[in-house]
């Protein structure tokens, strides 16, 4: 479908793959040395800014979470959008991936990320034999609930863990 110069198209199940002429500039990440990144995601549309700004060392919230997930996986937002993250939530509710109610005014944890994150990998097939006690010393913090979800993380490369430790307890940012 094309209209107002915006490509869109269905992509399975997951929601719709939109193609956007980059436009959003945030003056805060010239420092950063995660600018290229940063300015690729804007550039998608999966982090937005706000008021001109990224705040790239601000603590992300279970909201800002919950819709840069959302946008990420092409979602269509589900339900009324009465504040900006709701029909994100909505959508990752549905899909089964995450609850992001509880915490949406919350810094979310590491924890809760990765756990998010393991849960879209394992609704998606992958599995992995890594023992994640055995490769950091920090994964009695995980509850167990999250244990395995986070060593499918590992398996894939999205996370390696700093000296390690997996430092569940720290907020993202």
């Amino acid at each position: 479908h094309i209209a107002d110069g915006i490509v869109t198209v269905k992509a399975f199940k997951a929601g719709e793959l939109v193609l956007v002429t980059p436009t959003t500039k945030v003056s805060d990440i010239a420092k950063s040395g995660f600018r290229a990144d940063i300015q690729t995601l804007l550039d998608r549309g999966i982090f937005t800014g706000y008021e001109g700004k990224f705040n790239p060392n601000n603590k992300m919230t279970g909201k800002q979470f919950s819709a840069t997930l959302s946008r990420a996986l092409g979602l269509t937002p589900s339900g009324k959008d009465t504040q900006f993250y709701s029909s994100h939530n909505g959508a990752l509710d549905e899909f089964g991936i995450l609850d992001a109610s509880p915490y949406v005014n919350e810094e979310i944890s590491r924890e809760e990320a990765f756990t998010a994150l393991g849960n879209l990998l394992a609704k998606n097939g992958v599995t992995t034999n890594i023992d994640l006690d055995a490769t950091f010393k920090d994964v009695s913090h995980f509850s167990e609930e999250s244990k395995q979800l986070v060593a499918l993380l590992v398996e894939v490369g999205a996370v390696s863990g700093n000296k390690g430790n997996l430092t569940p307890d720290d907020t993202i940012t």
